[in-house]
């Protein structure tokens, strides 16, 4: 199944806004549409882990000012890269004005808006869809109303390529609000925490480069040299080692003692991880590839060769066969 197929569909995008006691406040949104005209009715979806879809919850009532092509960027980042729990969105924010409701509506980079009283809820899982009447609504300029395209191509700023930090740590970026998280590996369960779009919608970044040869090795020739493959071999083989007593272990029914193998062979893999770093370096993916040609070659060219001509000057049949060669 191809994901990306959601991106085929056309989103608007909203400045969804709310009020509960002298508290204030809103988020982004890209879903409002309008669910009847008899009654004349509003449904928008949002996020729970949004604070502005608890106040809704709670109060009610919702507002939605609909945003156009003239908003600036800052305006997306003030109500979309914060959150409410902890930040008065409208301590400072000057361009907006009360409803009839008592909900701010912005006044500014929007062209309308609508302000609706609950009538109906759905729980749809990761959002929740509030449906209500119209209260009231104003047009507020002539300018087109920006969609999600329109925001990606000509909004929000275009951002650089940034490949890997400084310690060889690669870089996934949000494709939705440019959020970055700097790990190997992107947790599957993992939430943007800016716009709250799920790990499905993150992006290796790599940098746009010619493969560059390998880092030299600074210990060529020495006893350091020999020190560091004989570290990074023995932890390597203690990685695998408990990775199998793991795997033993689950097998037979012990969960708690299969993890805990499982978190002894990770420790000992980022031990590993430092050795080899020192000894030879770390590349990009394509320098990478390149190094783990060079030595599958060479299993199969020299090693497993030399291994077999061993193994023919003892006459050891049995172990030519369980080789598999």
């Amino acid at each position: 199944m191809d994901r990306k197929a959601m991106y085929k569909l056309s989103y608007g995008l909203f400045i969804l806004t709310a009020k509960e006691a002298e508290k204030d406040n809103g988020c982004i949104i890209n879903t409002a549409i309008q669910a009847a005209s008899e009654p004349n009715q509003l449904s928008v979806c949002v996020n729970k882990a949004n604070y502005t879809h608890d106040m809704i919850q709670r109060t009610g009532k919702f507002t939605v000012s609909v945003l156009s092509q003239k908003a600036q960027f800052e305006l997306f980042k003030h109500f979309g890269f914060q959150s409410g729990r902890d930040t008065n969105k409208f301590e400072a924010f000057e361009q907006c004005a009360r409803g009839t409701n008592g909900i701010y509506y912005i006044t500014e980079g929007t062209n309308a808006y609508i302000s609706v009283t609950v009538t109906k809820t759905e729980d749809l899982g990761s959002h929740t869809m509030f449906i209500g009447e119209i209260t009231d609504m104003e047009v507020l300029s002539n300018v087109p109303s920006v969609t999600y395209d329109y925001y990606q191509n000509n909004i929000k700023p275009k951002p650089q390529e940034v490949g890997k930090t400084e310690d060889g740590q690669t870089i996934w970026r949000c494709r939705i609000c440019g959020y970055e998280y700097v790990g190997e590996e992107l947790p599957d369960d993992f939430i943007c925490p800016l716009c709250k779009h799920p790990a499905s919608d993150f992006e290796k970044v790599v940098k746009k480069t010619e493969v560059k040869e390998m880092a030299a090795n600074k210990y060529a020739g020495t006893q350091t040299e020999k020190n560091l493959q004989e570290a990074f071999a023995g932890e390597s083989q203690a990685r695998n080692k408990y990775t199998y007593f793991a795997s033993v272990a689950k097998k037979e029914g012990y969960e708690q003692m299969s993890a805990l193998f499982l978190k002894t062979a990770d420790n000992e893999k980022e031990h590993a991880k430092m050795w080899f770093k020192e000894l030879a370096g770390i590349g990009d993916t394509k320098e990478n590839l390149a190094a783990a040609a060079e030595g599958e070659n060479y299993e199969w060219t020299d090693m497993y060769e030399a291994l077999l001509k061993q193994l023919r000057k003892k006459d050891s049949l049995s172990l030519q066969q369980n080789s598999g060669q």
